[in-house]
């Protein structure tokens, strides 16, 4: 049935989901609330931060933080209640392709709608449809092309992978500065060494108006910044990708993961909030950001709900220097309804996730309820632009009418 012929629709919206290990055997009332909220709406959808070990085997690709795990680990998000995932991140690859394939076969097993990794990049920029939800999921990087999905070159085989939405940094900076590093680059042969890998096809020329310095691309600018560009025909293929899937029928989330933070994690980057303007005008109906560990704020851009980075579900991290960090135990579920395919109104509830957590030893995600909670939603609706919220103790509501 599509969205727009039932009468409400609720859409859970998680942060990544990072396992290593079961929550819910021995789970107290926080958890297992959460998990009662989570079957009770109409779809319930999280980022599947790992690869799994499965039938077609695979190997670590990192000798850090390599995220394989079995197959059985994905019942924890079905028990939960999640029936949509996005698969496109940094973890997805963990396995190499033999691990995307893998946990293509077990999620669909599973019955799960995904979007974000396929055979080949054409598969895996398609939109994961089930429920009358519709999910398009892209990872920006920064990671080696390998990690991407491909059609194939010159003929050759496609590569299984991620749906890439390339992203490229340029710094910008004062002429003098600029002058400055021309020079060095011609002292130490990185000038020549450019030249030679242009001409034997190695690379690609520098952009117009721009100057290479060992990898780094830099133009003028009056104060030295960041400028980010997103590239024009992976930023097409998404949004033909929202268009078809909207064309179903279905509400349609779009999905960006990306580890391009900006000094403070706390904030987007700032390129996001443009994506999520251009691939909501294309159809989305829903702008959900994964990556950063830490939860980030919203917008309401034309009457649909933008959430730059829902932070952590579950983070089952293995960097025990990461636990000490209470901004990565602290996140939200966002539950918004639509009506006729309109967003009608939005339900925010805070989860606290242990780890961290003095009062808790676990790592078990919960509702979180009382003062503490109270405090952490007022401080994130400060930043949040919508007004109207109402409500406290561990839940902000916003209504919008029909």
């Amino acid at each position: 049935m599509s969205a727009a012929n039932k009468a409400a629709v609720r859409v859970a919206l998680a942060g990544q989901s990072l396992i290593r290990h079961d929550p819910l055997p021995g789970a107290g009332a926080e958890t297992l609330a959460l998990a009662e909220l989570l079957r009770g709406c109409d779809a319930a959808f999280t980022n599947f931060e790992g690869s799994i070990a499965g039938r077609f085997g695979g190997w670590p690709m990192k000798d850090k933080a390599a995220h394989g795990i079995a197959p059985a680990l994905l019942d924890v998000l079905k028990n939960f209640g999640f029936t949509h995932l996005s698969l496109a991140n940094n973890h997805a690859g963990d396995l190499g392709p033999n691990g995307i394939l893998s946990t293509l076969e077990e999620t669909h097993a599973r019955g799960f709608t995904v979007a974000g990794t396929g055979p080949t990049l054409t598969a895996a920029t398609q939109a994961g449809l089930g429920g009358g939800l519709a999910v398009v999921a892209m990872d920006a990087g920064p990671w080696d092309a390998s990690v991407y999905a491909s059609d194939g070159v010159e003929g050759g085989p496609g590569r299984p992978g991620v749906n890439r939405l390339k992203v490229s940094r340029r710094l910008g900076l004062p002429p003098e500065v600029l002058a400055q590093f021309a020079t060095l680059a011609a002292q130490m042969g990185d000038s020549q060494r450019l030249k030679t890998r242009v001409a034997v096809g190695f690379q690609t020329p520098t952009p117009p108006g721009c100057q290479s310095f060992f990898g780094l691309t830099l133009e003028a600018a009056a104060a030295p910044e960041e400028r980010w560009t997103i590239d024009e025909v992976d930023l097409a293929r998404q949004e033909a990708a929202i268009a078809a899937a909207k064309a179903t029928g279905a509400l349609v989330i779009a999905s960006l993961h990306t580890h391009h933070w900006p000094a403070d994690w706390e904030k987007p980057a700032p390129w996001i909030p443009g994506l999520a303007r251009h691939l909501l005008a294309a159809g989305a109906d829903l702008f959900v950001g994964h990556g950063a560990p830490v939860l980030h704020g919203m917008d309401l851009i034309d009457g649909k709900p933008a959430f730059y980075g829902l932070g952590n579900f579950m983070f089952h991290s293995q960097r025990q220097s990461v636990r000490p960090h209470p901004s990565l135990w602290r996140s939200i579920l966002a539950v918004p309804s639509f009506a006729g395919g309109r967003l009608i109104g939005l339900d925010i509830h805070a989860l606290r996730l242990g780890g961290g957590d003095q009062a808790r030893s676990d790592d078990r995600p919960g509702l979180w309820r009382g003062p503490e909670a109270a405090a952490f939603l007022r401080a994130w609706r400060e930043e949040t632009p919508p007004a109207g919220w109402n409500g406290g103790d561990g839940l902000l509501s916003l209504a919008l009418g029909g």
